[in-house]
């Protein structure tokens, strides 16, 4: 699997085998499987289950070995294949072979995906080409973006583009490229020739270090329907998994009543066994039949049935769901005991259909009860151990140093991205502050460029102990790491260079509520201007925020 690629008979045997397992079937027991298998493969946010095709994850361990024989050239298993098959450029256009392992020939079949997702991370930008090779992740080469003849800058590299000040040649990029493409640029921090040498990164992935994840992300994403918050109701409602499941089910309609047997062809009669209904949809099944809506005029308020009992079912469902209500008379979240009556509801008309049982709808209702009571006591018990509550407030630097909160936004119509940040004291007074627009870049890329920036105006205003407070706990994981010298990203290195020198430093993640001040300051960015804007008081605005936080830091501490 990791190491070869298998046979796509043998990835489908197993996953054979898989959905044998999800849906308790054997070779000589067949179950209904109620999903679709593809729909099943999709992440949980997309609506699946989370489950892999087992043939393209396989491919993405294929991409693994191909990145790293791109990325590694000194290692010695790379040497010894680039030597048997004669490849010498960095990144050909093909690597086919006549006579060749398997090993190659399942790279070669692949060559041409693993090298769509090869990208260039800026250093001294001498080895980077400046229109055939893809040193901005999001948008890849330049070439076919160019807006005149090009011929001229055919030969030219990265480091080309900078003029004699070590910024971008504007007036001579804007000439080639549109406006969008000239956004994109003012994202990337120039080359340094000062830095290391250009250094291939995956362009799959965030962080822009390859990971199998990234990889298989960009293999199946195209089949994956669109991520929805409304999945997220299920998976995250505090019942056990298999009510959360049956919720799931319940909203795709899949559960096995009498109208789906009969669209599968497993009966001629859709009607309902209970009340000789025409059609036994989900909704009449858990809402709608005389059984089950008796169950819930048990506990649904006169007021609001009209409301309860005439929602279409998606929206009944996600409705209840979401609710932030709890029940007066049993004092459960209204989401706990709705899902936990859904399931009770299901279960027993099954046994009256089934096993000719009486079970009265009060019954139903107590059991209900019952495990909801249940699930919300355990749910209680375990947020209390393990997230106790505590109040959101901002929290000043060690005595004798300063706070540099950092934040940076975008926009989601004309994606233009922009950053905010400012210095205070231990007291949480103002000290000046700042904010830029810096093109469009991706959200990673936009923090980092907070961080630089305020790490630079912070070494020129001669501050020598400084605390860091951002609310991007990859950015804050990404600049502490003690190998953060060697990344990829040229952000990372400039900032990791910016605190060798003589100051201390700390890197401290703050939840978004605290960093309210920065992020409004980003806010505040002109996208039809570069400049670095610096403040020398607060707007005012943002001098209540500030004031927010002292007052509630000043409140937390007297408790």
């Amino acid at each position: 699997m990791q190491s070869t690629l298998l046979p796509k008979g043998v990835c489908d045997h197993i996953e054979r085998i898989v959905r044998q397992f999800v849906w308790g079937s054997s070779n000589t027991d067949h179950k209904i499987p109620l999903v679709n298998w593809e729909a099943i493969r999709q992440p949980m946010a997309n609506g699946g289950l989370g489950f892999r095709s087992m043939f393209d994850y396989n491919v993405a361990f294929v991409h693994k070995i191909g990145f790293n024989f791109i990325s590694k050239p000194a290692a010695l298993w790379v040497s010894l294949l680039r030597q048997k098959y004669r490849v010498v450029d960095i990144c050909p256009p093909s690597i086919q072979c006549v006579v060749a392992t398997p090993l190659w020939r399942a790279i070669a079949a692949h060559w041409d995906a693993i090298r769509s997702g090869v990208a260039w991370s800026l250093g001294n930008g001498q080895s980077t080409r400046f229109l055939d090779d893809a040193w901005i992740p999001e948008i890849g080469h330049l070439r076919p973006f160019s807006l005149r003849a090009t011929a001229d800058f055919d030969h030219l590299t990265v480091n080309e583009l900078v003029d004699e000040n070590g910024t971008w040649n504007f007036p001579l990029l804007s000439s080639i490229f549109p406006p969008d493409i000239i956004a994109h640029i003012k994202g990337i921090k120039c080359p340094d020739l000062l830095d290391c040498t250009d250094t291939c990164v995956w362009r799959w992935s965030t962080s822009q270090k390859f990971s199998i994840s990234s990889a298989y992300k960009h293999l199946q994403e195209p089949a994956w329907d669109t991520e929805s918050p409304v999945w997220k109701l299920f998976w995250q409602c505090p019942v056990p998994q298999r009510v959360r499941i049956f919720c799931w089910l319940v909203f795709r309609q899949k559960l096995l009543t009498n109208t789906v047997r009969c669209q599968r062809r497993l009966t001629d009669d859709s009607s309902c066994p209970l009340c000789a209904h025409p059609q036994e949809t989900n909704c009449h099944t858990l809402r709608d039949c005389p059984a089950a809506t008796e169950v819930w005029k048990r506990v649904i308020p006169a007021a609001l049935r009209d409301t309860f009992f005439t929602m279409t079912a998606a929206t009944w469902l996600c409705n209840n769901l979401s609710s932030r209500l709890i029940d007066t008379q049993t004092m459960v979240q209204w989401p706990v005991l709705f899902a936990s009556t859904l399931w009770q509801i299901w279960k027993n008309r099954n046994d009256v259909v089934f096993n000719n049982a009486d079970v009265p709808a009060s019954v139903t209702l107590r059991r209900s009860i019952a495990w909801a009571k249940c699930y919300g006591n355990s749910q209680a018990t375990h947020s209390a151990t393990l997230h106790p509550s505590r109040a959101v407030v901002w929290h000043p630097p060690i005595q004798g140093g300063v706070c540099l909160n950092v934040d940076g936004s975008s926009s989601s119509s004309s994606k233009h991205c922009s950053i905010g940040g400012l210095l205070r004291d231990t007291n949480g007074s103002w000290l000046w502050g700042f904010y830029k627009h810096v093109g469009t870049a991706s959200v990673l890329q936009t923090e980092l460029w907070a961080i630089y920036i305020g790490l630079l105006q912070a070494w020129e205003h001669g501050y020598e102990m400084l605390e860091v407070q951002s609310d991007c706990k990859q950015t804050v994981a990404l600049v502490s790491d003690t190998t953060a010298g060697n990344s990829p990203l040229s952000l990372v290195r400039a900032i990791r260079n910016l605190c060798c020198r003589a100051w201390l430093v700390e890197f401290v993640w703050i939840p978004r509520d605290a960093n309210r001040p920065s992020d409004g300051l980003s806010k505040m960015a002109d996208c039809s201007t570069d400049d670095l804007i610096l403040l020398e008081d607060p707007p005012p605005s943002i001098a209540r925020l500030i004031e927010q936080d002292s007052f509630m830091f000043s409140s937390a501490n007297c408790f």
